[in-house]
């Protein structure tokens, strides 16, 4: 089955030429929740997420995308504003298509259709099985998985214990002996009202896949 680098490749001319390279540095916003979508995004070197944010700051991820890989699709048949955040995790490189240029493709392109049809169908249902996932874990889990994910889009420092409770949707005493169970065992701990990260590998352990 061809993948996204041979679609590239045997892209229209018309399609071709409108490809414009892009690059973010890491951390940097890419796409954001409200923002106008007219364009999709073709990741060729780094790592991005994309995740929700909550009206009290609270981080849930939908997706990580490693190159090379697609996002922005989703927006052109859901609507004209953008309804995650995605953040480069890792310096970018990134072909961005305009959004009517993606359209056109996808019309000169039948198995170019079906695989974006693909990627949509396997994000949702992976993100359906994660967050089934999610509420299986114990609440040391849960924990370690929200800093993780904070940490990882450089988020850590805003990260509250009120957060915290309502991310992984446990009582304030339960997140609390999750939190000394953690900083026991030498992963982060909570310090001066901040969470701090003793073991970065051993944390990164607990981040989605």
């Amino acid at each position: 089955m061809k993948g996204l680098i041979d679609f590239l490749e045997a892209a229209p001319a018309a399609v071709g030429r409108q490809l414009e390279e892009v690059s973010f540095a890491r951390r940097a916003p890419i796409l954001w929740e409200g923002m106008e979508n007219s364009a999709v995004y073709i990741l060729l070197e780094g790592d991005a997420e994309g995740y929700l944010q909550g009206v009290r700051g609270q981080v849930s991820p939908v997706f990580h995308y490693c190159a090379p890989s697609l996002f922005g699709e989703f927006e052109v048949f859901c609507g004209r504003e953008n309804v995650i955040n995605v953040a480069a995790i890792s310096p970018c490189r990134l072909y961005r298509l305009s959004r009517s240029a993606f359209l056109e493709w996808m019309r000169a392109d039948f198995d170019f259709t079906q695989y974006v049809v693909s990627q949509l169908v396997r994000k949702l249902t992976e993100n359906t099985v994660l967050f089934d996932k999610f509420g299986r874990y114990t609440v040391r889990e849960r924990v370690l998985r929200t800093v993780a994910v904070w940490h990882r889009a450089g988020k850590l420092p805003q990260l509250t214990k009120e957060l915290l409770v309502m991310e992984a949707g446990a009582p304030l005493r339960s997140v609390n002996r999750a939190v000394a169970a953690c900083a026991g065992e030498g992963i982060f701990c909570w310090e001066k009202r901040r969470f701090r990260v003793l073991d970065e590998g051993e944390l990164n352990a607990f981040l989605p896949q």
